[in-house]
């Protein structure tokens, strides 16, 4: 008999696909902005975390990596190209590229447009993961080898200069900027609590870690200390995750209706929100915020408009929003 379907992975992924979106409209870099700098301190280690929770990997470890793959297709795939072919064409207009469009779409699909990296990423850490499992039989060991290539690369991200050094670095700058490993211990780790699951029980005395967490992040914030960056990236990071997991599987409600929507409908709403913000910053600007903000708000009213009218027809359901309907 299968399972009662938790609808607190739903909600949670609805909230953290309405974070994605606010958190790209915010114009402001991300060392200017403590809203943002907040919010993209938790919101892919999460998002990356619950991919993981949710990755049949028992499935996955008795097929080979090109079936999984194949598995993929509907629900990852083909709506990702779909969108990087409709980026690449909205980055023709609004940057005014006159260099040849099928060079400018093949660096779109080589390094893909600013949110479109998530994708590749999620194939890369399931893949490896498959790998690693199989390769790999301690529990332990597992986790100490991701978090040491994580860390890595982390380091690569944020402590190399890929300008300063010869032009043979590039390939590791552009896979490092594309694929983004430092965050594979957020996959492993959600794959890790799921088969684990007797492991998830609220502990009382961690409930310190919500506010003690984003005590850090506004101290980092203002301070820019390196090794408080990278304790909140890994452990605070892990323990929120947790906390977090802990509280989501022992919820028996049915949440709201609206937000477990948006979190089952939640790769489609992450492929394509940011066409609606990536216009008005070209017709608009952000100069005039009150103009720019009201304008995201209509636009974007209107997208989830247009994305809720997609999930009702089988096509768009599909090629668009990754949901494949059952026969």
């Amino acid at each position: 008999m299968a399972s009662a379907r938790n609808f607190g992975w739903d909600s949670l992924k609805g909230i953290l696909i309405l974070l994605v979106i606010v958190g790209h409209v915010i114009p402001e870099p991300l060392e200017s902005s403590l809203v943002r700098s907040i919010i993209y301190s938790f919101h892919m280690p999460l998002f990356i975390f619950l991919a993981g929770y949710l990755f049949p990997l028992e499935r996955w470890l008795s097929v080979s990596p090109l079936e999984m793959m194949r598995q993929y297709k509907w629900r990852i795939i083909v709506p990702w190209i779909i969108a990087v072919f409709v980026f690449c064409a909205l980055s023709i207009y609004v940057y005014q590229s006159q260099q040849n469009p099928l060079i400018v779409l093949i660096r779109h699909f080589l390094k893909p447009y600013f949110h479109l990296w998530f994708v590749p990423s999620l194939l890369l850490w399931m893949l490896l993961t498959r790998f690693l499992y199989h390769r790999v039989r301690s529990s332990a060991q597992r986790l100490w080898w991701v978090l040491g290539v994580s860390f890595v690369f982390y380091g690569i991200s944020h402590w190399v200069d890929f300008e300063s050094l010869p032009g043979y670095f590039a390939p590791l700058d552009g896979f490092q900027s594309i694929y983004r490993m430092q965050y594979w211990i957020f996959f492993v780790w959600g794959v890790f609590l799921k088969q684990h699951g007797q492991w998830l029980r609220p502990i009382p005395a961690m409930k310190w870690i919500y506010p003690a967490y984003f005590l850090a992040v506004v101290v980092q914030f203002y301070w820019q200390q390196w090794a408080l960056g990278m304790m909140i990236f890994f452990i605070a990071n892990l323990l929120l995750l947790f906390q977090v997991a802990s509280g989501i599987a022992q919820y028996q409600g049915k949440g709201w209706a609206w937000l477990n929507f948006l979190g089952q409908e939640s790769m489609g709403i992450y492929l394509w929100h940011y066409v609606c913000t990536m216009l008005i910053k070209f017709e608009i600007g952000t100069q005039n915020l009150f103009h720019y903000y009201w304008a995201n708000v209509l636009g974007l009213i209107l997208t989830f408009v247009l994305l809720y009218l997609f999930t009702k027809n089988k096509w768009t359901h599909q090629w668009l929003m990754g949901v494949k309907e059952k026969s």
